[in-house]
């Protein structure tokens, strides 16, 4: 009898998974080809080897909740009381058990408002001078030190641009302060997701979630890559701009009568298009290896679950 059992339970699952493919399979179809029309069907390798993924991770999500409800109706005694128990393991997973984790991590990782972010920033710059102040000691520091240099008297007698040079060293003091602090910032939002992560050994929906995000580029750590990234350009950036200061502006003052300054356009071809870079797969699943880990236990530990219920299911 108990082989009896599995035998049949078996096929209840199969039979309940191939009636879920016959909804999937068609909306997957579907989503690929509106997606590829939205490209103009031009895609990458990448691209199609992450959406090979997220189509298997949610076949794999959806054998676990095929074997859970076939589980959950094998050792209840009535309909009803499946249909009640099922509700309820949908409540706990899908509604409250995601939103109580960010609550959660939140709580043990409390991290600063953006008011009080932004507050530290500005009192830790305000330290280290005003590059836009011509008598701030710190830059009047830096003036003194480049006069003596070069052994002019006056800031119009340099070999460069003298704004120009005082804008790149702020940019460079401002740059390090922010990146200091945001960085800090990223830990304690890093721990905050960390708890999500570790729920999702408890939790299959959590661990198909950050996965599809993850493969999908929109999970903390694509954030904080396309930041890092943005970051690194808008520094580059800024600095080209003060360079090409430095380089092609007179240190003379202009008289009213005269044409302003101006650097030709053709400067900018310097520096490209900001091209963003999605994150490696190896280091995508390197990331996400809990998520991966966790999908393999419920669907190993549900088969021997199965198993032991085929032996102590009773008619």
């Amino acid at each position: 009898m108990p082989e009896r059992w599995k035998e049949l339970l078996a096929g209840k699952i199969l039979g309940l998974l191939y009636t879920v493919s016959l909804i999937y399979f068609p909306v997957i179809i579907l989503s690929i080809l509106l997606w590829l029309s939205l490209t103009g069907f031009q895609s990458t390798g990448d691209e199609l080897l992450r959406l090979f993924w997220i189509v298997l991770g949610y076949f794999v999500y959806f054998f676990i909740i095929c074997i859970v409800c076939i589980l959950v109706s094998a050792v209840s005694k009535t309909s009803r009381e499946s249909l009640i128990k099922l509700i309820s393991i949908w409540l706990l997973f899908i509604v409250i058990m995601p939103r109580t984790a960010q609550a959660f991590g939140a709580y043990l990782h409390p991290a600063p408002s953006k008011i009080d972010f932004d507050t530290r920033v500005e009192n830790e710059l305000l330290k280290t001078g005003d590059s836009h102040n011509p008598d701030d000691i710190h830059y009047k520091a830096i003036k003194d030190s480049l006069l003596q240099t070069y052994k002019v008297k006056t800031v119009e007698e340099l070999p460069f641009n003298y704004s120009g040079y005082i804008m790149a060293e702020g940019e460079k003091i401002s740059a390090g302060i922010y990146n200091t602090y945001w960085k800090k910032q990223l830990e304690i939002y890093e721990k905050q997701n960390n708890v999500n992560q570790y729920l999702s050994y408890v939790n299959p929906f959590l661990s198909i979630k950050n996965l599809s995000m993850a493969l999908t580029g929109s999970d903390f750590n694509s954030y904080t890559s396309y930041q890092e990234q943005v970051e690194v350009y808008r520094y580059q950036l800024a600095q080209l701009m003060n360079k090409l200061q430095m380089e092609n502006i007179s240190n003379k003052k202009q008289k009213a009568d005269e044409k302003p300054y101006t650097i030709s356009s053709d400067h900018w071809k310097q520096m490209p298009d900001f091209q963003y870079r999605f994150i490696e797969r190896k280091n995508l699943f390197r990331n996400e290896v809990v998520s991966i880990i966790s999908l393999i236990i419920w669907v190993v530990g549900l088969l021997f679950f199965i198993h032991y219920v085929s032996k102590k299911i009773k008619i």
